[in-house]
């Protein structure tokens, strides 16, 4: 909490065009009182609540919202490193009780592009960035959730319902459900099926791929490896647009 209240006190971020870089505001340019404090403390006592600030105070922090120290992770690393992605995150949920043995944290970013980002969050190693990227989905569907020709793929909530193995998503014009995982793709590949690392996915003893859980029956000692299986011998299928 000490580290998040430092980054509120510290500078703003302002970015003075659309094209420019995001640079720290100057603090001879922030208003008094500084914008974030609370209204009826000692510095501002004379006023009762917030929207008694001056208008100066009231329209800085409108068209500046973010500061320029970020709140350092705990590892001092990152949970998760992608590059080459083209849209900012919207929304994240996080299910911490994922696998047949509830002992796995699978993390679900949400995009301004209807794109998911699944990953699988190893928080106890002390490998940096060891947690593993799973998949990408698009679950942005127009026939669902167009408007007139108009297509708002961005992620405004994300909800996950363990007992019905899926995740809610909700655009501004529809709410799509997605499975947490795809593991039928993966077919009667062993090797595939293992080598995806989901903690939801388990090679059972019927000789397939399928989603696990406490009371499944999977011939596989663990519903997933940790080794990276470089070579494979089958062919997985993709799964049509949700």
């Amino acid at each position: 909490m000490a580290e998040i209240a430092v980054a509120f006190t510290g500078r703003f971020k302002e970015q003075k065009s659309p094209d420019s870089t995001w640079t720290p505001v100057p603090e001879e340019k922030v208003p008094k009182p500084r914008p974030g404090c609370c209204a009826g403390t000692a510095s501002v006592e004379k006023y009762k609540v917030s929207n008694e600030f001056p208008d100066d105070t009231l329209n800085f922090i409108k068209m500046h919202p973010l500061m320029d120290e970020a709140v350092p992770s705990i590892t001092n690393r990152p949970w998760f490193l992608k590059t080459m992605v083209r849209y900012r995150l919207t929304r994240i949920v996080v299910d911490n009780a994922a696998g047949p043995h509830r002992n796995h944290t699978i993390v679900f970013l949400g995009s301004e592009k209807g794109i998911i980002l699944k990953f699988l969050a190893r928080m106890s190693s002390g490998v940096l960035n060891d947690s593993l990227f799973l998949e990408e989905l698009n679950v942005f569907n127009p026939e669902k959730c167009s408007i007139d020709g108009v297509e708002d793929k961005r992620i405004i909530s994300m909800q996950i319902d363990s007992k019905g193995h899926a995740l809610f998503v909700a655009f501004t014009s529809c709410v799509v459900r997605v499975p947490l995982s795809r593991c039928e793709r993966h077919g009667r590949c062993k090797k595939s099926c293992i080598a995806s690392r989901d903690p939801y996915c388990g090679w059972v003893a019927e000789g397939a791929c399928r989603e696990v859980g406490p009371d499944t029956k999977y011939a596989a000692v663990r519903p997933f490896i940790t080794v990276i299986i470089t070579t494979s011998v089958c062919q997985v299928t993709g799964l049509s647009k949700v």
